[in-house]
């Protein structure tokens, strides 16, 4: 499991380096279609791939998100039970994540195959293919999916007077 626990944090770092370089590139697109639209020349899709761009750094920044536990959680009720009960709940609340994470990652996935298949674009002035944004959503979710399964095996794994 260790060598597992490295790959995904070295590769859920990259991701989120990827990301924050994305979301840099929104804010630069933003620059762009304002100067254009102000000088009246719009450039045309460049809202479309500040859309692009901010759907791959969400789905890309999720597994260090859930890696670093920096996700917002309302722990108010949970805290409110014994440590026992707490180990509990978490163990119940990380496998409903790690089935739902499976499901999301089994329809994203087929979704991103259709989109493929079909060659499937944004209609407009510039066709911008679909497919490549579809796909990094299923490499964000299925590294997703890995961190929520390393954080559940650690949860089981450990002792309960560990915490």
């Amino acid at each position: 499991m260790g060598l597992l626990k490295k790959c995904t944090s070295t590769f859920n770092s990259i991701l989120a380096t990827i990301c924050g370089f994305l979301i840099s590139l929104i804010a630069i697109f933003m620059v762009i279609d304002i100067v254009g639209r102000t000088m009246r020349r719009p450039v045309h899709a460049v809202g479309e791939l500040a859309v692009f761009a901010l759907v791959m750094a969400a789905y890309m920044g999720l597994a260090q998100c859930e890696e670093t536990k920096s996700h917002v959680i309302v722990d108010y009720f949970v805290l409110s039970f014994s440590k026992k009960w707490q180990r509990v709940l978490n163990m119940c609340s990380s496998f409903i994540a790690l089935i739902t994470v499976c499901i999301l990652l089994y329809s994203v996935g087929m979704n991103a195959l259709h989109s493929v298949r079909v060659g499937e674009y944004v209609a407009g002035p510039v066709l911008l293919p679909i497919y490549p944004v579809k796909i990094i959503m299923v490499i964000g979710i299925f590294a997703f999916l890995m961190q929520i399964f390393i954080n559940f095996y650690d949860l089981l794994s450990r002792k309960e007077n560990d915490e």
